[in-house]
């Protein structure tokens, strides 16, 4: 029996990546048989193709049984316009076929595709899930699921390979193991108010002065293959970035200047602002102080993250504040300070070097960069992540 996750709990989001099969093709692996006392006629040879994203037949049983059981599965097979840009799936899923044994009744003595028929199958599956969290196997689990028809319908053999794979999939749901991998540990969360704490004391003087206190308190926000920036807003380690950094992932790593690792919780995510508020599950000391005060336009301003790719964490890039606009309702800092995919989330930075807004977007014509970015200003961003800082 499936054990479900209950309601009101965070868990992790799922996502079917990955069909393989272990028998190769051509191998028998059953019988198709004729007339009403179903005599054998002839042989079935298996063909599950090449390795890849899981066919329909199989994400829909998969989607299913997850989302009966309250699992916050990912890719719904009959849903046309999700939105897969969202999608940072904490797991992904890959399923292995171990074996496969068919029997297929065409009872009025006609093989072929329209025909009615009664089947039996049995399916051996093994599943591996991927946590992106720490980039690495977390489970493997092998299970057995069997199916039978009765009466012989057309496309009868779909619907029961459906079947015995969704009796694969109720047997991985039984797994206490898998069970607590999917559940997302007890969180400090928001709660009910909004979260107060007293913010690191302002930066004087130019910013090169105490630039690498700037640097140590900017993290890279890494999800899978993916990655953002962010910044450190508590000591206790509390990280804002982006919410398209994070998308539906409930746990990421947070690399620091230092190069130290560590998990972090995604404890809120406010879409309309773009802002994600991430709690780290060690401290982080080197907090960034910010400063709500609008920068004038014309002032520098700096960017800190990791433009392109990891290796590139900590770049600092210098620019002015183009204007202000306000975009569907929602205030923007427009700047020309250099940003690149992989800044997302990263700190906007007045000439001291306090925090005074968050990279949101570039603005592109076609592949190239215009000069015309955009950041979340700071109150904003606090506003939405439901943090009031104190004096």
């Amino acid at each position: 029996t499936p054990i479900p996750i209950p309601a009101g709990t965070a868990s992790r989001s799922i996502l079917f990546k990955t069909l393989a099969s272990r028998i190769e093709n051509g191998t028998v692996i059953g019988a198709t048989e004729l007339g009403a006392s179903c005599v054998p006629n002839g042989v079935i040879n298996i063909n599950h193709g090449a390795p890849g994203r899981p066919a329909p037949l199989w994400a829909r049983p998969f989607y299913k049984e997850l989302k009966a059981a309250n699992y916050n599965v990912l890719s719904d097979p009959d849903n046309l316009f999700e939105d897969k840009t969202t999608w940072r799936p904490d797991l992904l899923v890959g399923a292995t076929v171990q074996g496969d044994k068919e029997n297929r009744c065409f009872p009025d003595g006609t093989v072929n595709a329209l025909a009615a028929v009664r089947a039996e199958i049995s399916l051996d599956i093994e599943w591996q899930i991927f946590d992106t969290s720490t980039n690495s196997v977390a489970l493997t689990i092998a299970t057995h699921g069997y199916a039978v028809s009765t009466t012989a319908v057309p496309n009868g053999r779909q619907h029961v390979f459906e079947t015995a794979i969704g009796n694969n999939v109720k047997a991985l749901l039984a797994d206490p193991a898998f069970n607590a991998l999917v559940v997302s540990p007890a969180k400090a969360a928001a709660g009910t108010g909004p979260l107060r704490f007293k913010g690191r004391s302002p930066f004087g003087g130019a910013i090169v002065g105490h630039m690498q206190d700037v640097q140590n308190g900017v993290v890279t926000v890494l999800h899978g293959a993916e990655h953002g920036s962010g910044f450190v807003v508590n000591r206790d380690g509390y990280v804002i970035t982006d919410s398209h950094v994070v998308g539906d992932a409930h746990e990421v790593r947070l690399r620091q200047a230092n190069g130290h690792e560590m998990i972090g919780d995604v404890l809120s995510v406010e879409r309309r602002h773009d802002v994600a508020l991430i709690k780290a599950r060690e401290a982080m000391p080197d907090a960034l102080p910010v400063s709500i005060t609008p920068v004038a336009v014309g002032s520098e301003v700096y960017a800190v993250g990791a433009p392109l790719s990891t290796s590139l964490s900590g770049s600092v890039t210098k620019g002015i504040v183009s204007g202000y606009r306000n975009i569907n309702g929602i205030p923007q800092i427009q700047s020309d300070v250099s940003i690149q995919p992989g800044n997302s989330g990263g700190p906007l930075l007045d000439a001291e070097g306090n925090v005074v807004g968050m990279a949101r977007a570039m603005l592109l014509r076609g592949t190239s960069s215009t000069g015309v970015n955009l950041f979340t200003p700071i109150d904003q961003a606090l506003q939405a992540a439901g943090i009031e800082l104190q004096e």
